[in-house]
């Protein structure tokens, strides 16, 4: 803390407690009230256990929660240098977030997924059975199970969404089925990992298309001679579903959860929603 004088800084979010590492302003959510003008000087950082609390040119500001501080604290023990930046990666329809990290000129991903929300437990043991089965998922590199973090490779910034058009598509879905037929002909029908994908489940899922696509998205009142319909179509499929070979069945395969990699195209993000089909319930 270079200077006496007191620095005021005005704080318009939901909390703020801060201090500085590496020439950023950490500014810590739920802490105090919102739009609290806060006084530092040097015996407030004391009493506070702050570093400083500063603005000068070339600082950034970063606003983080006790989430993302942990995250931070773990990567400086698992990475072998600080790294120099982290952005948000991307997000799935669960508690798992994913942010990209920058030091020694690499990259890798981080997996936060809050323990009390979501396990880890599933998401290292499949992607490490898929990867014995010679798919391209990422590598785990470090883990803290305990604490809901993983340390992963990066597949980088191309999934396969944006990369299709009339001349590539023919190429990317042949890797992409090729890699499916790998998964289903190499996969152990007897696993433990994976949930079972029984008439339950599969009534679940097309109960989706009466609900949201008919009921919501089209807003069509079926009577209920046309509800039987669909009943009884619904029995049929999940009857002959389960009457298949028993394989791994990926529920979310598809071109926003594909990666374009080299080698070993595609790189595969996402894998949670694996199951295997049980025998036909009589």
């Amino acid at each position: 803390f270079k200077q006496k004088t007191a620095y005021e800084i005005g704080v318009r979010l939901v909390g703020s407690e801060m201090c500085i590492r590496d020439r950023r302003l950490i500014v810590f959510e739920n802490t105090v009230s919102r739009n609290r003008i806060l006084r530092f000087d040097e015996s407030t950082l004391t009493s506070h256990r702050l570093v400083m609390a500063a603005i000068t040119p070339g600082w950034s500001t970063v606003i983080v929660n006790d989430r993302e501080l942990l995250l931070r604290e773990w990567l400086e023990t698992v990475l072998p240098t600080s790294p120099v930046r982290i952005a948000p990666a991307s997000s799935d329809a669960s508690f798992r977030r994913y942010f990209r990290v920058w030091y020694d000129d690499q990259t890798r991903i981080v997996m936060d997924a809050p323990p009390d929300k979501e396990d880890c437990r599933p998401f290292v043991a499949i992607a490490r059975a898929m990867h014995q089965l010679g798919l391209n998922t990422p590598e785990i590199m470090a883990e803290d199970i305990e604490q809901g973090l993983l340390l992963l490779t990066d597949f980088g910034s191309r999934p396969y969404l944006p990369e299709l058009d009339q001349r590539s598509a023919p190429r990317l879905y042949e890797d992409a089925l090729d890699a499916l037929a790998r998964l289903q002909v190499g996969g152990d029908p007897s696993s433990p990992l994976l949930p079972p994908y029984d008439s339950g489940l599969l009534h679940r899922e097309m109960e989706l298309f009466r609900e949201w696509f008919l009921e919501r998205q089209i807003g069509l009142s079926l009577r209920e001679d046309e509800h039987q319909v669909l009943d009884h179509s619904f029995a049929r499929l999940a009857d002959n579903a389960l009457e298949q070979p028993r394989v791994w069945v990926h529920r979310d395969y598809h071109s926003r959860n594909l990666m374009v990699t080299a080698p070993n195209n595609p790189g595969a993000v996402s894998y949670t929603h694996l199951t295997l089909p049980t025998n036909r319930e009589v």
